[in-house]
């Protein structure tokens, strides 16, 4: 098991934290926003109108469900396990943007065709992903239909060679 380089690991940890952060205000927020709604459709509508009521409800108990990421320790996140205890086996790893969500991961590629995402704030992908790099220079970083192609006949052909 390797250690992670402090200024590193901190920086992974806040990313992480700021993703279970969001988890956390969205838990917090669809069951206080949706159950008194549900409430509200129950007892005030004439008759109670119990499509709207279930959606309510269902809405409210689903947005719990935002807990179990929310809670735990963020330096005890999968992505920050991987690259403690297996960071040779990450081949390649890749800046993935969802715009119209406003959220970003760095997705971290192994060997044996695993996938583990790690949160990144949104506009700091690069900044992120060059840091990994110099943490796993095994690894090629970036993304391009050609290297998915070399990665879906062969994972282990995207390992770079090891610096003389």
């Amino acid at each position: 098991m390797s250690q992670l380089p402090p200024q590193l690991e901190s920086l992974l940890v806040e990313h992480i934290a700021v993703r279970k952060r969001t988890h956390l205000k969205t838990a917090i927020f669809m069951p206080l926003f949706f159950l008194p709604l549900g409430a509200l459709t129950f007892f005030v509508l004439d008759p109670p109108e119990r499509n709207l009521w279930v959606m309510c409800v269902g809405a409210g108990l689903l947005g719990l469900l935002f807990l179990i990421p929310a809670l735990g320790d963020p330096k005890q996140a999968k992505p920050l396990q991987l690259l403690r205890e297996r960071r040779q086996d990450i081949v390649w790893m890749y800046p993935l943007v969802v715009r119209n969500k406003a959220t970003s991961w760095i997705l971290l590629r192994t060997s044996d065709g695993g996938v583990v995402r790690l949160p990144a704030k949104f506009g700091s992908e690069e900044a992120l992903l060059e840091a990994l790099a110099a943490f796993v220079p095994s690894a090629t970083a970036g993304f391009s239909p050609e290297l998915e192609a070399r990665y879906r006949s062969d994972p282990s052909s995207l390992r770079r060679p090891a610096a003389p």
